[in-house]
């Protein structure tokens, strides 16, 4: 029996050596996917909290603007708060109000001062606006806002002429299974009794 040998120059890879290098580029490739993955997963979520809560911030900061300069509150609850806002010659009624677990901001204009001097209004407003500007709110039992008069004392039925600061506290609900983030802010304001 005559056994041939290979020339060196033919020589290659047995099958069985290429079946080894493609099953361990696979779990390689693998692994290196997979962590590819999760890092872009953990990326885009960072993202979205990181959106999500300059959102936030932003709204938090636009009522606590409003609530400074609010000329005056003309409402206040624990849920909801009315301020006219004077704005050139118009004036600007704007309300928050938490409903279905939102915020919702209602803004009506009204052409002149003298139109917010009456409150509920008599006047018809020239344009009304409401807008869900926080759809996502995870307060729970927690107010959206609570008042305090100017000694520091807590108003659990407050009268708008007796507020000295009003304490906004917004929670967003987590995404994709994380926790809520909590948004507090206080916020002095002027009161002058109109009429």
């Amino acid at each position: 029996m005559s056994v041939t040998r290979r020339a060196k120059a033919d020589s290659g890879f047995s099958l069985i050596e290429l079946l080894i290098v493609v099953t361990l580029l696979g779990t390689v490739g693998g692994i290196i996917g997979t962590a590819m993955i999760s890092g872009m997963r953990t990326t885009r979520q960072l993202q979205n909290r990181a959106t999500s809560a300059d959102d936030v911030q932003q709204l938090l900061e636009r009522m606590a603007r409003d609530i400074r300069v609010a000329d005056p509150i003309r409402a206040a609850s624990a849920n909801s708060i009315t301020v006219d806002l004077y704005r050139g010659n118009t004036c600007l009624r704007q309300q928050w109000t938490v409903t279905s677990g939102s915020v919702v901001s209602t803004a009506k204009t009204y052409s002149s001062w003298a139109a917010c001097a009456v409150y509920p209004g008599t006047a018809t407003p020239t344009a009304t606006v409401t807008t869900t500007v926080l759809p996502s709110l995870g307060n729970g039992a927690t107010s959206l806002f609570t008042y305090q008069d100017q000694t520091g004392n807590t108003l659990a039925n407050p009268l708008p002429n007796q507020i000295g600061v009003v304490h906004v506290t917004l929670i967003q609900t987590g995404k994709e299974g994380r926790a809520g983030v909590t948004f507090d802010t206080s916020v002095g304001v002027r009161n002058e009794a109109l009429g």
